[in-house]
């Protein structure tokens, strides 16, 4: 039997990185996966209009979801569509099918290093209702899940339609774009998903420690000023001590 990889749970909730590598890890989705994607550009980027067409179609066929094509978007200087006048033509659809296509397109190039891997968690991000994020979307999780499945969908009907591949490379390459998909909704479920809450505040809470430590160093310093050095050490002890049993 082979070992047992180990997994460091709080890590999962609080290191981008390390949470992409486990999920990636654990599907399958390497680096020949993620070539195929590459190699699959020349052919798949002319298609990408069509998909992303075909998307924005679905999404006018329910009301639950076009109405948030109504809302607010980082992007869009006015938007005072409502249901009944916004048009498929209208400018902020066509903004956002600009914006859906630019995402394919990274997605088809990408590298897959530490900035591709922001990138991706930063589009999940705006997606949910966030005081914090100014271009939050407010979409529920219910219809991101939806579209997130339809998409995978569309691309497997395209993919599976393309006449310039051999059997091997068109099966191998759909099975690739249907594990970046299960990556993708991943990430979107770090900011819907509750699970993990306490780790994330957790370590907000100790990296806003190591700030303030760092801030007292340099103004106070630990030669001159020892005692006001220690008062101050004594606070985030204490300060952290709290923070456990609050998180107990």
């Amino acid at each position: 039997m082979a070992d047992f990889i180990h997994i460091d749970r709080d890590r999962l909730y609080t290191d981008l990185q390390y949470r992409f590598e486990y999920v990636a890890g654990f599907i399958g989705f390497d680096e020949k996966d993620r070539q195929l994607i590459r190699d699959s550009a020349p052919i798949v980027e002319p298609l990408i209009p069509k998909i992303v067409d075909a998307f924005y179609e679905k999404i006018f066929s329910y009301d639950a979801v076009k109405v948030f094509m109504t809302k607010p978007m980082s992007g869009i200087e006015d938007n005072s569509e409502t249901m009944e006048t916004i048009r498929l033509d209208s400018s902020p659809i066509l903004y956002r099918k600009m914006m859906l296509k630019k995402y394919f397109n990274r997605i088809l190039t990408a590298d897959w290093d530490t900035a591709h891997i922001r990138y991706l968690d930063w589009v999940a991000r705006i997606h949910p209702l966030s005081p914090v994020e100014g271009a939050s979307i407010g979409v529920n999780y219910v219809h991101v899940n939806s579209m997130i499945g339809y998409l995978a969908g569309l691309f497997t009907d395209v993919l599976t339609r393309i006449n310039e591949w051999d059997e091997e490379t068109k099966c191998n390459t759909v099975i690739a774009f249907n594990k970046f998909f299960y990556v993708q909704a991943d990430l979107f479920s770090r900011y819907y998903v509750k699970e993990g809450v306490a780790e994330i505040e957790k370590e907000a809470i100790e990296e806003a420690k190591k700030q303030e430590m760092e801030e007292i160093r340099q103004r106070v310093g630990t030669e001159s000023h020892p005692v006001l050095m220690t008062f101050a050490l004594i606070g985030l002890v204490l300060g952290s001590v709290t923070a456990r049993i609050l998180y107990k």
